[in-house]
């Protein structure tokens, strides 16, 4: 039977997950380093479903694509919704995507809740390195 209330709170939850979204992506501007920023071509921000039973049933993606094109982008995914993230998780995300990829690499190797990676390698990776 058509519930017509569903279609309001269906519009309402897109319109908060729209809203976070750009929420996001300014703050992945407002926490990059200067000179990481400068070379910024575009931040992505999108929701996608992992499979793996460990994970949360909805991530959140970032995307962070460079001018020159040659340098590939730096990519993480946080186990949260994008209208659950808060700044704080937006900056552990950017921290870990900036750091080294060593440093990153033994940081990950303690902290299951974040998986960061490149273009090449999808959602099971390590963090690319701005450089």
């Amino acid at each position: 039977m058509f519930d017509p209330s569903a279609v309001g709170k269906k519009k309402s939850l897109v319109a908060t997950k729209k809203a976070a979204t750009e929420q996001v992506k300014a703050w992945v501007m407002e926490l990059l380093p200067e000179e990481v920023k400068a070379k910024v071509e575009l931040v992505a921000v999108r929701e996608f479903q992992c499979g793996d039973p460990k994970c949360a049933p909805i991530d959140t993606a970032i995307q962070i694509m460079f001018k020159e094109t040659s340098k590939p982008p730096m990519q993480t995914g946080i186990p949260k919704e994008v209208h659950n993230l808060t700044r704080e998780d937006v900056k552990e995300a950017v921290e870990d995507m900036v750091r080294a990829p060593t440093e990153a690499r033994s940081k990950e190797a303690s902290k299951v809740t974040r998986r960061s990676f490149t273009s090449d390698e999808g959602v099971s990776g390590r963090a690319a390195s701005p450089e």
